[in-house]
């Protein structure tokens, strides 16, 4: 098991990986499962989402992976051996919901999340087919062109998480109106601190990228002594 730590993330938090590739006597965890399809929507496609209508918003489904239960029947290919020094007993501990690491729990995740939206399909049909089309791994990107259709799709995916034990959380928008309408408890308050033309923009990342939400401009940083070294004039 490794930690791995997301310095993107505010406030950061670390995560635990699991080598499912680690062979004990020839053989691996990964070597023995079925990874199943890749059910992940093209990159592109929230990004376009996005930008395609008047109110933007974004947001995470908190812990996503540590809500979906493994069947019970096999629950023990997840067990862990743990003790504090070697003059201790090993202990087994057995991991209960998915893991990251396993090369099935990417498509696992995903098939959780469009069950989870085709169950809502007759009652939120825009919004369920959002959830299936516009959510890449745990994050949702998307927009609509009102306020008061951006204010229902938000609630309803609220709803639609929270029917299975899932919390749709650090949510952002480039509408304040929006974030006004929504429970506190679920807006993204941590912002990244960018120097930019001599001012502090704050930002968040999204996809790897600073949007900063009250000017609603996608904000680059450009070290200038890396540029000026590769750009130097000739002649």
């Amino acid at each position: 098991m490794s930690l791995v730590v997301n310095a993107n993330k505010r406030p950061i938090k670390t995560r635990n990986v699991y080598d499912a590739s680690a062979k004990f006597k020839g053989t691996s965890l990964n070597d023995n499962l079925l990874a199943g399809p890749n059910l992940l929507i093209d990159l592109s496609k929230p990004v376009m989402s996005m930008r395609e209508n008047l109110i933007a918003f974004t947001g995470d489904i908190k812990s996503m992976f540590n809500r979906i239960l493994i069947d019970p029947i096999d629950q023990n290919c997840q067990r862990l051996l743990w003790r504090e020094d070697t003059s201790q007993a090993m202990q087994i501990f057995v991991k209960k919901s998915m893991l990251f690491g396993p090369s099935s729990s990417p498509f696992m995740s995903q098939f959780a999340k469009n069950w989870i939206a085709d169950k809502f399909k007759d009652i939120y049909p825009t919004t369920s087919e959002c959830i299936k089309k516009e959510v890449y791994m745990d994050d949702l990107f998307t927009s609509a062109p009102t306020l008061e259709e951006a204010i229902s799709r938000a609630k309803e995916a609220i709803e639609i998480f929270a029917s299975a034990q899932m919390q749709l959380t650090s949510i952002q928008s480039n509408s304040s109106e929006l974030l006004a309408a929504l429970p506190e408890e679920r807006i993204k308050k941590e912002l990244i601190p960018l120097l930019s033309d001599s001012n502090i923009d704050y930002v968040s990342k999204v996809l790897g990228v600073n949007w900063n939400t009250s000017t609603d401009k996608i904000v680059f940083e450009l070290n200038e002594s890396l540029l000026n070294d590769k750009f130097k004039a000739t002649g």
